[in-house]
């Protein structure tokens, strides 16, 4: 898809040294990536709600085995 759009020339140039990418294409699809699989990542963690038990102190874990 061709998109046109402003991007803060600072922000961009940050990323490209951050990537040691210098297309600029390149460097929006990879925090495009990036920010896709963070989401993913926390949406996963989400998931985990109320099926993960953690023990307060060691006295817990060592009744608990």
């Amino acid at each position: 898809m061709q998109t046109t759009i402003d991007i803060n020339d600072d922000l961009l140039q940050k990323a490209m040294d951050i990537s040691q990418l210098t297309d600029k294409k390149q460097v929006i699809e990879l925090a495009l990536k990036s920010y896709v699989s963070s989401g993913l990542n926390y949406q996963r963690l989400l998931d985990l709600r109320g099926k993960v038990e953690f023990w307060d102190d060691e006295e817990s874990q060592t009744t608990q085995r």
